[in-house]
């Protein structure tokens, strides 16, 4: 009889811990497609910058800005699938198409607007720590000239003089 109660108990935690990690998967799909979708969107507004700079709620996009965002994801792309290969290879394991695709995916996220994010605040950070530079100051004033009397020894009849 105790053998049984340790089996559901067994059971109940196992199936406790599935559904936990059921959760936890689709909390994770739901923020993966929300990074594709970001990331989409901010793709179609470089495309739409590419050639001459827009305007978007008061920020403006620059083509340069544009080309640097797609560059950078494409670039973000093939180092994840890169890394991907290297590690089904090294790992022995069976990487299918559907996941190349997400890899992929996620490369290019992380490329275009991690790192994009990341050099922005890098220059902000560079542009605020810019110190002024200053003109040089002007050359202090030249110290009073005194003009000293030429030295002179003492002699035995100078303390008369004081008495």
């Amino acid at each position: 009889m105790q053998s049984n109660n340790q089996n559901f108990e067994l059971a109940m935690l196992i199936g406790v811990l599935m559904i936990v990690v059921a959760i936890i998967q689709f909390i994770a799909t739901l923020i993966l497609i929300g990074i594709i979708l970001v990331s989409g969107m901010l793709t179609l507004l470089s495309f739409w910058a590419w050639n001459q700079p827009r305007t978007l709620f008061g920020e403006i996009i620059t083509p340069d800005e544009a080309r640097g965002f797609v560059g950078r994801g494409v670039c973000g792309g093939f180092v994840a699938f890169i890394v991907g290969q290297l590690y089904a290879v090294i790992q022995h394991v069976n990487i299918t198409d559907n996941w190349y695709a997400l890899i992929i995916l996620g490369g290019y996220f992380l490329g275009s607007v991690v790192i994009g994010s990341a050099i922005e605040e890098e220059r902000a950070k560079a542009a605020a720590s810019v110190q002024e530079i200053l003109p040089p100051l002007a050359p202090p004033p030249p110290p009073p000239h005194f003009t000293q009397r030429p030295f002179e020894f003492a002699d035995w009849e100078d303390e008369e003089e004081f008495r």
